[in-house]
C-alpha cells in the first residue's frame, strides 16, 4: 500500500493532483484501483491513468483542509524506472564528443532527441554513442513496449573554441624551474622573489629544494596537447600550488592545507601551450603532482613527453 501525502488548502486551484510526473523516478501501475482519504475510507476517489503517471481527482471538500492523507492501493507490482543517465566526459567540446546514454533496467528501450524536440515514442531510438558535432540539448527517456516508463533526462553540451596554440621554436624536452626559500601562507608573486637555484627537469618534481620546510618553487615551460579537446588540469599539493595555462590561472589550490586536489577545464587547439606551476611549502609535510584529463586521455600525472622549455 502506497500513503501519499499533499497539503490542500482552500484556496488551491489544484483539484487534480498528477503524481509521478515531475518526480525522478516514474512508477508504472497496470490495474490502479480507487483511492481513498485516510479520514475517510467510504468516499473514494477517481484514479486514471495516464501515459507516466496516475491521476487523482480531488474533491471540493477535504476531510482536513490543511492536511489530508490519501491512500492507493496498488494491485500489480511497481515499476520504478529511473531516466536514462546522459553520458559525457564534459559538458563542453571543441571539435566532436562523443555521448552515451544509459539504463540499468532490462527491456526497455531509450528514445532521445537532440533538436529540443519533445521525447516520445517516434523520437531516435539510441543503438550507439551519439556523436556531436555542435551545442545541442540531448534529451532521453525510457520505453516499453511503445510506452514511457521514466521520466526526461536533459543535458545541455556546448561546443567551444579551443585557445590557439603558440608557436615555440626548436623546444627541449622537459619543464624548466625556479627555487626560493621564504615564509609565506600563500603562493607567493615569484616575479618579485630571488631564485637561489634554477634549472631543467624532466617533469614536476620537488627534489631539487634544499630544505624541508619554507620552501617554494616556479615551474615554467609548455604543454603539447595531441588534439583540439577539452583538457582538465589537476594539481594535487601540501601546501599550495596554482596552475596557469596561457597566461591565465587555470587552477587555483592555494593557500595552507593537507594534501589536497583541484580540478579545472579549459578548451584548447592542438599544439603548444605555455603552462605555468607554482607551489610552497611551508611547515610539515610536503608534495605535489600535476594531472591532465581529456576525451581521448584518461586522468594521468602530465607525460614528460608532453612537457617542453
Amino acid at each position: 500500500m502506497a500513503v501519499l501525502t499533499t497539503t490542500a488548502l482552500t484556496t488551491s486551484p489544484f483539484f487534480t493532483l498528477e503524481f509521478g510526473r515531475a518526480s525522478r523516478t516514474e512508477a508504472t501501475m497496470i490495474s490502479p484501483t480507487p483511492a481513498y482519504f485516510l479520514l475517510d475510507p467510504q468516499k473514494l476517489l477517481s484514479v486514471t491513468k495516464t501515459e507516466d503517471g496516475l491521476m487523482i481527482s480531488l474533491p471540493d471538500d477535504m476531510p482536513d483542509t490543511i492536511n489530508s492523507v490519501m491512500v492507493l492501493d496498488l494491485k500489480d507490482k511497481l515499476d520504478l524506472t529511473e531516466p536514462p543517465q546522459i553520458l559525457s566526459s564534459f559538458d563542453f567540446f571543441v571539435d566532436t564528443l562523443l555521448v552515451r546514454l544509459k539504463s540499468d533496467r532490462k527491456n526497455i528501450e531509450i528514445h532521445y532527441s537532440t533538436n529540443q524536440s519533445d521525447v516520445n515514442e517516434n523520437s531516435l531510438l539510441y543503438t550507439h554513442p551519439i556523436l556531436l558535432e555542435k551545442s545541442v540539448m540531448v534529451a532521453a527517456r525510457c520505453y516499453r513496449n511503445g510506452k514511457p516508463v521514466s521520466g526526461i533526462s536533459t543535458k545541455i553540451i556546448r561546443k567551444v573554441d579551443g585557445t590557439p596554440a603558440v608557436k615555440v621554436e626548436k623546444p627541449l624536452s622537459g619543464i624548466a624551474y625556479n627555487y626560493y626559500e621564504g615564509n609565506w601562507d600563500s603562493v607567493p608573486d615569484f616575479k618579485k622573489q630571488k631564485p637561489l637555484k634554477e634549472g631543467e627537469l624532466d617533469n614536476f618534481s620537488l627534489n631539487p629544494k634544499s630544505a624541508k620546510e619554507f620552501y617554494g618553487f616556479s615551474f615554467k615551460g609548455f604543454v603539447n596537447v595531441p588534439a583540439n579537446d577539452m583538457y582538465a588540469f589537476y594539481t594535487n599539493s601540501d601546501d599550495g600550488s596554482t596552475l596557469w595555462i596561457d597566461g591565465k590561472k587555470v587552477v587555483d589550490n592555494d593557500g595552507l592545507h593537507a594534501a589536497n586536489e583541484v580540478e579545472s577545464v579549459v578548451a584548447l587547439a592542438k599544439g603548444f601551450h605555455e603552462i605555468r606551476v607554482d607551489y610552497f611549502n611551508k611547515t610539515g609535510s610536503d608534495g605535489l603532482t600535476v594531472s591532465i584529463r581529456s576525451n581521448s586521455m584518461k586522468k594521468q600525472v602530465i607525460p614528460s613527453n608532453m612537457l617542453f622549455h
